[in-house]
């Protein structure tokens, strides 16, 4: 799960946590509403920001990639994956 807050244009503070597929999920679902809502009012605009986000997150030399240091509050709690049996995939 994950939560934040901005204070002037910036996250002021932010807490994440669950395991690495849940925060992918988080994240995959946030850039799904964005490009939901772009496409509800143009379709060609909704392409244009999928195709740039794409670029983007391929780029390994992507300004998206570079660590800083945060001036925030930041919250990070992994969680172990949960053992799955074998009745779960049935």
């Amino acid at each position: 799960m994950m939560n934040y807050k901005t204070k002037d244009g910036k996250v002021a503070e932010l807490s994440a946590q669950g395991s690495l597929t849940e925060l992918l999920s988080d994240a995959t679902f946030l850039v799904h509403a964005i490009y939901s809502m772009l496409a509800q009012s143009n379709e060609g605009v909704a392409k244009m920001f999928q195709a740039h986000f794409a670029l983007m997150a391929a780029d390994l030399e992507s300004p998206m990639w570079e660590k800083d240091a945060p001036d925030c509050l930041s919250i990070v709690q992994t969680a172990k994956p949960k053992e799955e049996k074998i009745d779960d995939k049935l």
